[in-house]
């Protein structure tokens, strides 16, 4: 029999046997008894710590949220150097990637019927990642960028546009539609597009043939 860990460390393991769980079977097919034989608990286990399913994708999004806000702020910083508007792109890019390669977490992201939305924890892990596009967007606003439009504006066009972008990846419709470019290759693409086009003089750029 395996032995019960501290609590901490029980949700811990709950957490991460579910993001795993939901890679292996998907959203539509996990459930607290096969999260709990994944962490090597008893069955009930799951029920004690976050009392029903809602609850454990509640604590399973905070963690999504928070890798998600790290992984934007990464893909911004990745540029270094590189002048506010370009970093900008970085985030666009960044959110494609996690979502392709964390797809099951992703899932979970985006479904918030499966949440309870009223957690104060949740609430408060839910804008970690539009902090991050909206201060990289008062950034490059403050540089130029969007002649003037109203920044949390901006920001919605470009986490909408990624996103839709993202789904897009996700389900499989680009490969079909546009099987010229990987996901990777369009997400730097667009999000760089998107970019320029709301930089004073921006460029146009293209798919490679």
């Amino acid at each position: 029999m395996a032995v019960r860990p501290p609590a901490g460390d029980l949700r811990e393991a709950l957490v991460r046997a579910a993001e795993e769980e939901l890679e292996a079977v998907g959203v539509g097919a996990v459930s607290l008894r096969a999260i709990a034989r994944r962490a090597g608990v008893s069955h009930q286990a799951p029920g004690h710590v976050f009392r029903d399913r809602a609850g454990l994708f509640t604590a399973v999004a905070q963690e999504g949220y928070a890798a998600l806000a790290d992984a934007l702020r990464s893909g911004y910083d990745a540029a270094g150097g590189a002048d506010p508007i370009t970093r900008l792109g970085g985030i666009g890019t960044a959110y494609v990637r996690f979502a392709l390669e964390r797809g099951a977490m992703f899932a979970v992201l985006t479904r918030p019927e499966l949440l309870n939305l009223d957690d104060p924890a949740l609430v408060a892990a839910r804008a970690r990642p539009f902090d991050v596009l909206d201060r990289g967007v008062r950034a490059a606003a403050d540089d130029g960028w969007g002649d003037g439009r109203d920044p949390r504006t901006l920001a919605l066009l470009c986490w909408t546009t990624m996103h839709g972008l993202a789904t897009l990846a996700r389900d499989g419709i680009l490969a079909i539609d546009v099987p010229e470019a990987g996901p990777d290759e369009l997400a730097a693409l667009l999000s760089a597009t998107l970019v320029d086009a709301l930089r004073p003089g921006g460029a146009t750029r293209r798919i490679a043939p």
